[in-house]
């Protein structure tokens, strides 16, 4: 009687050592601690963070909009007149002041305008500045209302090689290089400052 009494005894106290490892090993998977604890802290940001930042770009977007040019018109005009023969065509053009005020402009070197020529398919056969070197002083200038600054060149009938083109249609464009001083924000409509004219070559 004795030894079954302490066999029972061992079998009772080896059975509270296996219950107490295992309430251990439960208490190491709580999720604030151990392994899932640092997996939570690594874990992508929630939905609200994401919706912050699309609310800061969506803010910056007026900001943006209020950098964009305005663009300016009824200030100048560019005039162009052409004189052809069947040596060279003859350029009359001229910059007016269309507006009410005294206009400021810049020139960024000698080179106050240019010319192109182009041909049916639009490619370019000639440009007027190819050939040519100018000062690279800044020359600014003062323009009154209803005053022009004219303007008069030549073309003979050649490619940028030299080399006689043949009878067609072409197109001459021509650019003014100035810059005119406005108000902050204001831009000049570049439109101002350029003419084309068609040329027909018959020989």
């Amino acid at each position: 009687m004795k030894l079954r009494l302490a066999l029972l005894a061992v079998a009772l106290g080896a059975l509270l050592l296996i219950v107490s490892c295992a309430a251990k090993k439960v208490d190491q998977l709580d999720p604030s601690q151990g392994t899932q604890s640092s997996l939570a802290d690594t874990a992508p940001a929630a939905a609200e963070d994401v919706q912050v930042y699309k609310q800061t770009e969506a803010e910056s977007l007026p900001l943006i909009r209020k950098q964009q040019p305005v663009y300016v018109q009824g200030l100048l005009q560019t005039k162009l007149q052409t004189k052809l023969d069947k040596d060279s065509v003859k350029l009359l053009f001229s910059l007016d002041n269309l507006s009410d005020r005294e206009l400021k402009l810049t020139f960024g070197s000698g080179m106050r305008y240019d010319f192109a020529v182009y041909d049916s398919r639009d490619e370019e056969i000639y440009r007027w500045s190819n050939d040519k070197s100018f000062t690279q002083a800044l020359i600014e200038m003062k323009l009154k209302p209803s005053d022009s600054i004219e303007f008069e060149e030549e073309w003979d009938w050649t490619d940028n090689q030299g080399d006689a083109v043949p009878n067609g249609i072409y197109t001459l464009r021509l650019s003014i290089l100035a810059a005119v001083e406005l108000p902050d924000g204001q831009t000049l409509d570049p439109a101002q400052l350029t003419a084309e004219a068609d040329l027909i070559l018959r020989r």
